[in-house]
């Protein structure tokens, strides 16, 4: 536990000292205002484009990471003013109330961090998917940079996810084979002290609007960390992401539509930063590197990122408009803003291509004419199974079926969970706020005005849209469901009062009332461990069907070791094994020992469910070494 909590510690702070070297080299002028979380999101945005270059040409080995974090640990020196120049946010407040705000919030990281330790990430990785699938492109990453064709030896290797490969680069050294419990409570982690640190901490001007979208999203943050396992499952950190740059987008409004426009007086805080303050907006930069960042975690919120980054682009020429920017200028600014992520989203594509010939694997979009692409049949096919999987859990025969056919047993679901609530409520406030609006009240324009809360209801709307008529499972989609919720109760409120103080008084009643309906089986089950080692992983875990009169026999690759895994179809987990068992699979698929492709591959038949394997030796799980003998 001790060692978990220093991997993550030394997360935090190699993703600052990164922000920090990057905000000098794409941020031109002062940063004011930037804070602290800002810059280990820009830093990861940063980090996460060198690697995947890298990657083209270099594994990820021990000498990569020490390397990354003696550069972290060297731009957190170098940028030691600028960090400091964040602790201004604190001036509005008196010096008591900061003192007890600063020792409320490392109480509540503390109790947190040890919650976290004691019961989430110390367990052994259960997931069939971490043991094989996830962790198996870990070590990939780790022995072999990017390889022409991979996707075609295995279909679920042209998973090209940035998030396992930053995982990779703690693969190495002392946290070989660890990777699961090194990074898998980070993001939650990094989402919970964010937010508090903006509710109790953050009283510059604005600060009660973003205060009440944090304590309105904040049950779902802490349900994400309470839930941390040892898993190197990626959906829900860009989910994460997305949430990040909810809150940036509402300040963007509140700054360049809303009250922000205005001077402050003498009993406000300091004023947040304009364009003109930092040369390039410097809140744009951030907000479309991560909106990038996320998508090259999880292709499904490339919808979400393409509309979030035009409005914010949009806003951001507006507001350079205003300022009477020069033609020339302008365009130089604009261009600025999208440097780095465009330089992530070239390096993403790049290696996608290499892995699979297609842009956007496993979308059927851009095959590109080259030898080792993937056929279309089999893309497509891959895709339907996707959306099959989604629509109704188990099911490999809904792809290309009509609304009809699938809506009533997914409606029967959907109505009784939490992300029916959320939308309801987050509706029923867009509703209220259209009306106020166009009836001539005045009221909202501290937040942005109407068309502010109307465009960002028609982000999130569509959003919504995109991810129900493609997978609508809500594993892929429930922070966007947090995230409408979020800025529309927040607009609302900010509609209805007036103080400050009450607002966060009434979000944080708001939070609470969704923190219970969420706080049943809250926690994992215990599971005691040493308090300073890391579990390791299995490298990898199968069962053997041995058996060479059975029917199978003939279909089989001589060249090929073959294992023989008994199927349950109507379940998400092969029988007995930690085995890959989703519509990511082909009934014959090869797999390799992970990290070593010299040994060769394996053929993994799955059987039908009344097959078994024998009791003396398909019924246990052996574990393998990355190199069997």
């Amino acid at each position: 536990m001790i060692r978990i909590a220093l991997y993550l510690l030394l997360q935090v702070a190699v993703l600052l000292g990164w922000g920090c070297l990057v905000q000098r080299l794409f941020i031109r002028g002062t940063s004011r205002g930037m804070g602290p979380f800002m810059l280990v999101w820009l830093g990861w945005a940063g980090l996460v484009a060198l690697l995947q270059i890298l990657h083209l040409l270099l594994p990820i080995q021990g000498w990569m990471q020490a390397l990354v974090i003696m550069t972290g640990l060297g731009g957190l020196w170098l940028g030691r003013r600028e960090l400091v120049t964040t602790l201004h946010l604190l001036d509005a407040a008196p010096q008591g109330m900061r003192r007890l705000a600063g020792w409320s919030l490392l109480a509540i990281l503390l109790a947190l961090f040890t919650g976290y330790l004691v019961l989430g990430p110390d367990q052994r990785a259960l997931s069939y998917d971490t043991e094989l699938y996830h962790l198996g492109i870990v070590r990939w990453n780790n022995e072999y940079p990017t390889v022409p064709g991979v996707a075609n030896l295995h279909l679920r290797l042209g998973v090209n996810s940035t998030f396992l490969l930053y995982a990779s680069l703690w693969n190495t050294g002392p946290g070989e084979g660890r990777t699961a419990w090194i990074v898998a409570g980070f993001p939650a982690f990094l989402l919970c002290i964010h937010w508090l640190a903006v509710i109790l901490l953050d009283r510059s001007r604005g600060w009660a609007w973003r205060s009440a979208y944090c304590l309105l999203t904040l049950p779902y943050a802490i349900r994400l960390l309470a839930h941390t396992e040892a898993s190197l499952y990626f959906d829900k950190v860009a989910l994460i992401g997305a949430l990040v740059t909810g809150l940036w987008l509402l300040h963007l409004g509140w700054l360049w539509l809303g009250e922000g426009q205005r001077q402050p007086n003498e009993r406000e805080g300091p004023s947040a930063p304009t364009p003109s303050d930092s040369g390039t907006g410097h809140l744009l930069v951030p907000l479309l590197s991560v909106l990038v960042l996320n998508f090259t975690f999880k292709q499904s919120l490339a919808f979400h990122a393409a509309l979030a980054g035009l409005l914010a682009i949009g806003l951001g020429i507006l507001q350079l408009r205003r300022q009477r920017i020069p033609m020339a200028s302008g365009v130089r600014i604009v261009l600025g803003w999208g440097v780095l992520p465009s330089l992530l989203l070239a390096a993403y594509l790049i290696n996608n291509a290499f892995l699979s010939g297609w842009l956007f694997f496993p979308a059927p979009v851009l095959r590109l004419p080259v030898q080792w692409a993937v056929p279309v049949a089999d893309t497509q096919d891959l895709y339907l199974q996707i959306k099959s999987w989604a629509r109704s859990i188990g099911r490999l025969d809904l792809g290309e079926a009509s609304v009809g056919e699938w809506i009533e047993p997914w409606k029967k679901g959907f109505l009784r969970s939490q992300e029916y609530q959320l939308l309801a409520a987050a509706l029923a406030a867009l509703a209220i706020l259209i009306w106020k609006g166009w009836t001539g009240s005045r009221f909202i324009t501290r937040t942005g005005g109407v068309r502010w809360v109307l465009a960002l209801g028609v982000v999130s709307l569509c959003n919504l849209a995109a991810w129900f008529f493609t997978a609508p499972d809500l594993r892929f989609a429930d922070g966007l469901f947090w995230m409408f919720f979020g800025w529309m109760g927040t607009f609302l409120l900010a509609a209805l009062l007036e103080q400050a103080r009450t607002v966060q008084t009434v979000a944080l009643g708001i939070g609470l009332v969704f923190f219970l309906t969420v706080s049943g089986n809250l926690f994992p089950r215990y599971s005691p461990g040493q308090l300073w080692s890391i579990p390791h992983a299995r490298a990898t875990a199968t069962v053997p069907y041995p058996g060479p009169g059975d029917a199978l026999a003939e279909n089989r690759d001589p060249h090929i070791p073959t294992v023989l895994v008994p199927k349950d179809p109507s379940s998400d987990q092969v029988a007995n094994a930690p085995l890959p068992s989703t519509p990511y699979r082909n009934d014959r698929l090869r797999i390799r020992t992970p990290g070593n492709l010299r040994d060769g591959f394996y053929m993994v038949e799955f059987l039908p469910t009344a097959s078994k394997a024998p009791q003396d030796s398909g019924s246990k799980l052996e574990s393998r070494e990355s190199s069997p003998q």
